[in-house]
């Protein structure tokens, strides 16, 4: 692959629009394999249906996955920096020639915000949880910084906001609202390919 993606571009779409793909990493084939959740095991088709478009859609390429890993249980290309993400009813991907974390998480109202944001916010960050939306979008931050690192171990109070660049968004899909965050190291455009609707 020689083109270059100089931006960071976010991809989101339903998982079932996506979920009848079978052409996978050879780690996610012995992980679905593995599971007996129906839910899951349609995440993990969406995930590399939806990245074989974007591969297809940015380099050209039917991609078959061959140089696919895991380290540290965190999927890999040697061809170009990718972090996924699923939630409910939807799959997000982030594609970059740099460095990039992404979470999305459905925005749920009947959650007490408080006892969450106690878990998750250092004292710092506690000032800025308002309700439900902003403890939502704190979580994906620490989720998509925690993906843009290289730690084993993701404790949320372990990760201040501040410190990283971060960028979120709220998707829209039937009646419910989503938070997706991307963060990144090296600054650069990010463009925002929402398939949802």
């Amino acid at each position: 692959m020689t083109k270059k993606i100089n931006s960071f571009k976010i991809y989101v779409a339903k998982i079932s629009d996506y979920c009848n793909n079978d052409i996978l990493p050879s780690y996610t084939k012995l992980e679905i394999k593995r599971l007996t959740n129906e839910k899951i095991i349609q995440q993990k088709r969406a995930t590399y249906g939806l990245l074989r478009k974007i591969i297809f859609d940015n380099y050209g390429i039917d991609e078959d996955f061959q140089d696919f890993y895991k380290k540290d249980g965190k999927p890999f290309c040697k061809k170009f920096c990718f972090s996924i993400s699923h939630s409910h009813h939807l799959v997000a991907i982030a594609i970059s020639d740099n460095d990039v974390g992404i979470d999305i998480e459905k925005i749920d109202f009947t959650k007490n915000y408080i006892k969450i944001a106690k878990f998750i916010a250092t004292e710092k960050e506690l000032k800025l949880c308002k309700d439900i939306q902003s403890v939502t979008k704190l979580w994906t931050q620490k989720e998509a910084i925690f993906k843009l690192g290289s730690n084993k171990l993701f404790i949320h109070k372990d990760i201040e906001t501040s410190n990283h660049a971060t960028k979120s968004y709220q998707i829209n899909c039937n009646n419910d609202k989503y938070c997706l965050t991307i963060a990144y190291n090296k600054k650069a455009k990010i463009e925002l390919f929402n398939y949802v609707n």
